[in-house]
Formats: C-alpha cells, sequence, structure tokens
C-alpha cells in the first residue's frame, strides 16, 4: 500500500486523514463508558467515520484504476492515437492510455501540479513514474491550465479527465475547461469524464451547448465511492460532432 500511496498519490490527502483520526478519538472516548444513547451514538459515528476514510483510501488507491481500466478496455485504443489527460496528478490514466499506443502516438498530460489535489503532486514525479514504466516515447506531462490549453484546434483523438475538473472553481471556469476540452478534440475524436456529483447535472448541461454527442452518464458503483454512496463517481463521454 505504501508503494501504491508513492506511485499514484492520494487524493485530496487530508480529507481520509481527518475521518479516520477524528473517528478513532470519537470510538475510544465513547467506547470507554456506553452508559448513555450519546455514547453509543459517538461511538457509532467514529466507526462509521473510520468506515468512511478506509473507503476513501480505498477508491483513491484501487478504485479509480479499476474505473479507467475498464474505460481504456471497452474503447479500442488505436495505436497511434492522440490523447490529452487534463489534470494528469500521478499520470494513471495517462499511462494507462499510454500503453495502448505506439509512435507516432502520443499522450499528454497537463496539470497546474498542487499538492492539495494530490500528496506529492509535481511534474518531475510523474516524468519518473512514465520512466519507470517504459513509456517515455509514448507519454509526457506538461504544466497546462485546463481553462486555457496551450493546443491547437482539432489536436486529439481522445481528451480524458479524471477526477480534476471538480477542482476548478467557479462554476464559469469549470464550463471553460470543458469548452477548451472540446475545441481541441478532432471532429469525431472522444472527451472521456469520470468526476463527482457535478458530472450528471452542470457537465451534461454545459456539453449540450457545444457540438458534442453525449453517451449516457453512469455510476460508477462501489469503486468510485468517495468516503460513501452520497459522494459517488460518475462517467460520462461525448463524441465531437464530425
Amino acid at each position: 500500500m505504501i508503494k501504491k500511496l508513492k506511485n499514484q498519490g492520494l487524493d485530496a490527502p487530508w480529507t481520509p486523514i481527518y475521518l479516520i483520526v477524528v473517528g478513532i478519538l470519537l470510538a475510544l472516548l465513547n467506547g470507554i463508558s456506553l452508559k448513555s444513547f450519546w455514547n453509543w451514538l459517538g461511538l457509532i459515528v467514529g466507526l462509521l467515520m473510520i468506515a468512511s476514510g478506509v473507503i476513501f483510501i480505498h477508491t483513491s488507491i484501487w478504485g479509480k484504476r479499476t474505473i479507467w481500466q475498464n474505460i481504456v478496455d471497452d474503447l479500442g485504443i488505436p495505436s497511434d492515437s492522440q490523447v490529452l489527460d487534463l489534470g494528469t496528478g500521478h499520470g494513471l490514466v495517462l499511462m494507462d492510455f499510454a500503453r495502448q499506443l505506439k509512435a507516432p502516438g502520443q499522450a499528454t498530460g497537463i496539470d497546474l501540479w498542487r499538492s492539495r489535489d494530490q500528496s506529492a503532486n509535481s511534474q518531475a514525479t510523474t516524468e519518473n513514474l512514465i520512466k519507470e514504466a517504459g513509456l517515455q516515447d509514448v507519454a509526457h506531462v506538461t504544466t497546462g491550465d485546463m481553462r486555457d490549453l496551450p493546443f491547437a484546434d482539432d489536436q486529439f483523438d481522445f481528451v480524458t479527465a479524471s477526477l480534476s475538473i471538480h477542482n476548478v472553481k467557479p462554476a464559469a471556469d469549470r464550463e471553460k475547461c470543458l469548452q477548451e476540452a472540446v475545441r481541441v478534440l478532432k471532429p469525431g475524436g472522444q472527451l472521456i469524464i469520470a468526476d463527482l456529483i457535478f458530472v450528471p447535472t452542470e457537465y451534461v448541461k454545459a456539453l449540450k451547448d457545444l457540438n458534442v454527442t453525449l453517451g449516457p452518464v453512469k455510476n460508477t458503483g462501489f469503486n468510485g465511492w468517495w468516503g460513501g454512496p452520497w459522494m459517488s463517481t460518475f462517467e460520462l463521454t461525448a463524441t465531437k460532432d464530425k
């Protein structure tokens, strides 16, 4: 698990730490003497917080990997594809796509490299992981803002965003991210988003005003629970009209 944390990073790292630490304290303080309703309630809340933190870590380290492996397996990615990954972090999605490519195929990842979004998040770390995976011929990363992408129109066959667009605030800027993603897609190219509760509401509404055909919104189930079903991950695809 420690190796996975190092190689993949923990999303919103202070959230599961807070849940687990506070949960342990509540459970210990109230479990010592179960004399009243409030002691029992505090114990139950503490145990639920611990469970929520553990589920959060599961999703961050294993769950989202499973989600994206299933997405990649279903796509049938041509080996010469041009791929752009928005908010690439430690490159989990970037490298899943890169493994399907051969030169001149190329997977490009961009990020602002903020540690509050993912632990130990840096361009150097991700570049080292790409080298360790032997993917440096078909994958690279750069610094970039998904609200103003440094790429030409109609450049990529696939644009991906894994739990990254929701970090952009306010909502108007998230809409810019979607506009930019569609702009750099080739006609017939696919935008693939896995994100939180914004997806079935805000993202769908914004994408309907762009030149895309929307696919179904899918709830990814337990592997996408960020602490519990109240914070689920949804998958959305959109194909740019030709």
